[in-house]
């Protein structure tokens, strides 16, 4: 990708680029069918005007850069006239002149450079987030209340001509606050009484109802002390506030990863007259044959049809090297097909039965509370209402009904949530985003709650602490090929999926040598290599033994007419700074595991090679094994950082879960936290925020229990009006917010503090090398 930007000219990209990028996986040479983008834009250009518009969805943003890039593409394409990007929301919107723009051609150029396109997903902002349009409302409400309450704090006499023209607009914008906002809060906070959980919006709700009935009481009987109806309206908006803070900043993590895989993927099922037509994969039943095309997932356990497959288990138990069937063998479900060609097989079960259908079923977040927060709402509650109560009754038996109702609806008033209602989802949004300006995006509300318990990690082995790809243990055997065989080794390697061609075509890009012979066929001989003819010269890459026609090892082997040319050797390596990040974990004290589906053997060498604590290195796990071993351990305690199929039950079963943006993941869609880069820093970076989040927090709460405790005070004794409510009330929220902004916002030293950096030496790995088979 870099090569590839550096030629077009495209460098500035770099410059703008902030943090660390998703990385570009096999997807950018897939085979993608874009029948569907010509249907819609046929459509597009059935309109009279000449000038087009359409709207898609845009995968594989990160950063600004990634904005500039698409643009920076846009403007090199005939016809094009406009191209507005809404990363937020990851939607690109395309204008161009009618008949003059080859729009398919745009799509595979973005594909190219690792961006997906796709039908656009428009969203109701009221379902995805129902707050925009009530704190709106409720601004203009609040603004207006205040407007015409101020002339009474300045000394307006009630004799005045419009002072009861103001006291019934002052009503009114009160009355649609509660209407509009108050009702939000209020639904809310019954429903969770109605499932006995005691919930945020239960304090609000109290607070509000309480003002607002005093404040029609003493409307209708004429006591201007007891009108808190600007009181009600600024409550409204102030708490909105803090909740759209709260849910717009995971919102936007979700929206920032478009998922590249489908949960149920399409495939072609034959007919009754022997064709075959596209369907979804949910529509499988047990007997249908259908066929899986070069990079796809057999969605159900199956039986193979075709003489021989050679399938990618990696997402089934995490084992990095592909797997030989053949016909009449039983594929299982969520096997990669690593051939080129497409795949007969039939189906032994429905969609509804499958393994991929488990691993891909998405978790129901739940609405988990936190311990703290739970614990702090009921003793608010109960030593506010207590007091509240006490004060109304010792100023009844004295004969003062009137000043113990102020003092009753005065203590209520003036000790309000602030310091939960808007400080904690600012201290939520500061925490994100110190965590997204290191590249880690959470899209989970309830995260914090959960993480909270946390103190054991378990970790996935392949994808997750090795490279999701095999590396190359021998580059220079690629320098010292000849342009001939350059030219051939491209073709073999340009278009199939496995393993071994991946990495081969990703190191001959990266060196710029990179020149495949377009003339030249190419044949796939299923579990052994690919073959082909450039002008009179045989060129085959793959097993030694079969690539050379003779007694070989299992090295892969690019051979001329039957006579080795080159070897090349692949590991499973470490990603950058592994080794040094799972040492910083340790010295925290963090319980570490390792759990794979890969071999023992393998788990074992890369146990050693990273100082693997004793005993805590696990392989040979099922996904079900997996989740079982996970919640027979304290499940809450755990965060399960993996990025295949085969850790999404293990997902289920732990209190948190965490994945790599990585290519063809389902699990970064569906984890609670999902991070961008080479390496595992993002584990050392929610330990960091957690802990920063937590200080600020007991500093947040014992300041609202001190302005609490004073204010409630001053209210029992009565002599807390209005307009001093009205006073307090803003100057505790804005007290509150400081904690927060100083506590989270300052960057801190981390001791021993480890960046990531580029492996060094190939050779400091030799427990993992391994003899691939092709």
């Amino acid at each position: 990708m870099y090569r590839l930007i550096k030629d077009e000219d495209l460098d500035r990209f770099y410059t703008l680029q902030k943090g660390k990028g998703q990385p570009v996986g096999s997807s950018v040479f897939a085979r993608r069918d874009f029948a569907w983008l010509g249907d819609a834009m046929r459509v597009a250009e059935t309109q009279a005007d000449s000038r087009v518009e359409l709207e898609l969805s845009l995968g594989g943003m990160s950063c600004i850069g990634c904005v500039w890039l698409v643009e920076a593409l846009f403007k090199k394409e005939s016809g094009g006239l406009e191209c507005r990007i809404d990363y937020q929301r990851g939607l690109i919107r395309l204008v161009w002149t009618k008949g003059d723009f080859d729009l398919i051609g745009f799509a595979r150029t973005l594909q190219s450079y690792g961006y997906d396109v796709g039908p656009a997903i428009r969203s109701d902002l009221r379902k995805t987030n129902p707050v925009i349009w009530r704190l709106g409302v409720c601004a203009a409400f609040a603004l207006n209340s205040m407007l015409y309450t101020l002339p009474g704090y300045l000394g307006m006499e009630s004799g005045f001509a419009f002072a009861p023209h103001f006291a019934w607009l002052s009503f009114f914008f009160a009355t649609a606050s509660m209407a509009v906002g108050g009702s939000y809060f209020i639904s809310r906070a019954a429903r969770a009484a109605r499932n006995r959980v005691v919930h945020l919006d239960l304090p609000i709700s109290v607070g509000l109802v309480f003002a607002y009935a005093i404040s029609l009481y003493g409307w209708t009987v004429g006591d201007d002390s007891l009108l808190y109806f600007d009181f009600v309206s600024t409550f409204v908006f102030l708490m909105l506030v803090g909740r759209w803070a709260q849910l717009a900043a995971v919102d936007r993590n979700r929206n920032r990863l478009a998922q590249r895989a489908e949960i149920a993927p399409r495939i072609e099922v034959r007919q009754s007259d022997g064709s075959f037509v596209e369907r979804a994969a949910e529509t499988l039943k047990a007997g249908d044959v259908y066929r899986v095309q070069s990079g796809a997932w057999a969605p159900v356990e199956s039986t193979l049809r075709s003489e021989q497959a050679q399938m990618g288990m990696e997402w089934i138990n995490g084992e990095s090297r592909p797997s030989s069937f053949i016909c009449g063998s039983i594929v299982p479900s969520g096997a990669r097909q690593l051939g080129t060609q497409a795949l007969e097989l039939e189906a032994r079960e429905g969609w509804g039965d499958s393994l991929l259908k488990r691993l891909t079923d998405r978790k129901d977040e739940g609405s988990e509370r936190d311990r703290l927060v739970h614990v702090w709402i009921t003793r608010y509650l109960i030593a506010i209402l207590v007091l509240a109560t006490a004060g109304l009754v010792g100023w009844a038996a004295i004969g003062e009904l009137q000043t113990g109702i102020r003092a009753f609806v005065a203590t209520l008033v003036i000790s309000c949530p602030c310091a939960l209602g808007v400080a904690l989802p600012l201290a939520d949004e500061l925490a994100l985003a110190r965590l997204r300006l290191k590249s880690v995006f959470l899209r989970s509300h309830s995260f914090w709650s959960r993480f909270s318990k946390v103190d054991a990690i378990a970790f996935d082995k392949t994808g997750t602490l090795t490279r999701l790809n095999l590396t190359l243990m021998n580059p220079e055997a690629l320098t010292q090929l000849d342009e001939d065989a350059v030219r051939a080794l491209s073709s073999l390697v340009e278009e199939s999926p496995h393993p071994v061609c991946y990495t081969l075509r990703e190191q001959l890009m990266a060196s710029g040598k990179w020149t495949p012979e377009p003339g030249m066929e190419t044949r796939e001989s299923i579990g052994m290599g690919m073959s082909g003819s450039l002008g009179s010269k045989q060129w085959a890459l793959g097993k030694a033994s079969w690539a050379l026609e003779r007694e070989g090892d299992g090295r892969t082997c690019l051979a001329l007419d039957g006579d080795p040319v080159a070897y090349f050797d692949f590991e499973d390596a470490p990603r950058n700074g592994v080794s040094d990040e799972i040492a910083f974990l340790s010295s925290l004290g963090l319980d570490l595991w390792m759990l794979s589906g890969d071999s023992k053997a393998r788990v074992g060498k890369l146990a050693r090679l990273l100082s693997w604590p004793r005993g805590r290195a696990i392989g040979e796990m099922t996904p079900d094994a997996k989740a079982n071993w996970i919640s027979s351990h304290r499940p809450d305690r755990f965060l399960v950082i993996g990025d295949g199929a085969n850790d999404s039950l293990a997902f289920e079963a732990a209190g948190c879960c965490g994945s790599p943006a990585v290519d063809q993941s389902l699990l970064s869609s569906r984890a609670d936290f999902y991070y961008l880069g080479d390496g595992i820093s993002s584990a050392r970076e929610l330990f960091n925020v957690r802990e920063a989040r937590r200080s600020t927090l007991r500093a947040l709460l014992s300041f609202a229990i001190g302005y609490n405790a004073f204010a409630a005070v001053f209210a029992l004794m009565g002599v807390i009006t209005p307009l001093w409510a009205a006073i307090l009330m803003p100057s505790s929220s804005v007290v509150s917010l400081a904690i927060v902004w100083i506590g989270l916002s300052r960057s801190r030293k981390e001791p021993g503090n480890v960046r990531e950096k580029p492996t060094e030496g190939r050779a400091e790995s030799p427990l993992l090398r391994t003899q691939n088979e092709f």
